[in-house]
C-alpha cells in the first residue's frame, strides 16, 4: 500500500532541514497562494486558492482583488499551477503554516493525488 502524502510545517530552527523528496509550497514559490492570509484570515485564503485552481472564480470576482492587473496575475498563477500539479503528486508538501491551520498545501495535496478516472 502507498503512502499518503502530507504536509509538513516548515521550521526556522537551528539544523531543520527540508525532508527528502518534500516540496516546498509556500509563499513566494511558484505553488505558493498568491491570496494573503495577513489579509484575508487562513480559512479565506484558503477558500479563495481552492477556488482560483478550480476555475470557479471568474475575471469580475479576480478584479476586486486588483484590477486588470490582478486578473492577468491570478490568471497567469492559475494556469502555471494546473501545468505543473503532476509534479507535486506522491510528495509530501512544505509551507509555514502549522499543522492545525488552515493552508492551502492541503488543496493542493487534494488535487495532485486525487485519483484519475
Amino acid at each position: 500500500m502507498k503512502r499518503q502524502p502530507k504536509r509538513i510545517q516548515r521550521k526556522r530552527t537551528k539544523g531543520w532541514r527540508l525532508p527528502k523528496g518534500a516540496i516546498c509550497v509556500s509563499r513566494p514559490s511558484r505553488f505558493g497562494n498568491p491570496f494573503n492570509w495577513h489579509r484575508f484570515g487562513r480559512r479565506k485564503a484558503k477558500s479563495l486558492f481552492r477556488r482560483l485552481v478550480t476555475h470557479r472564480m471568474f475575471c469580475p470576482e479576480m478584479e476586486r482583488y486588483g484590477g486588470f492587473a490582478a486578473v492577468i496575475a491570478l490568471c497567469s498563477t492559475r494556469t502555471w499551477i494546473l501545468a505543473h500539479l503532476h509534479e507535486l503528486r506522491d510528495h509530501d508538501l512544505c509551507c509555514w503554516c502549522r499543522l492545525d491551520a488552515a493552508c492551502h498545501a492541503d488543496v493542493l495535496l487534494e488535487l495532485a493525488n486525487k485519483e484519475m478516472p
